[in-house]
């Protein structure tokens, strides 16, 4: 049933408890080099954060700025036209087509 010998197999048990006894050491060597750049890339993620607010509301404050008094033309407008509206329409002509029945 068993052809080859206990020394055939030899290597690879070798290897096996090898890779066995060397795991453990490169995980924790992994993760002692990992937390350090995941540490630097969270850092690096709220520097650009930063940087984006900061430059959202530069353009913001540049854009209200210029339009500002455009705005405050646009909202004094509907007050201006609504007095002159009002007396346009109790002394306008009718519409054509109209008629009163």
């Amino acid at each position: 049933m068993f052809n080859k010998s206990i020394v055939q197999y030899l290597p690879s048990v070798a290897v096996g408890l090898g890779v066995a006894l060397v795991a453990p050491i490169l995980v924790v060597a992994t993760v002692s080099l990992m937390r350090p750049l995941a540490k630097a890339a969270i850092k690096g993620g709220f520097i650009v954060k930063d940087a984006a607010l900061g430059a959202c509301s530069l353009a913001g404050s540049q854009v209200e700025k210029s339009t500002g008094p455009d705005e405050a033309e646009v909202k004094a407008a509907p007050q201006a036209k609504g007095k002159g509206s009002q007396t346009a329409a109790k002394s306008g002509p009718e519409p054509t087509g109209a008629s009163k029945t």
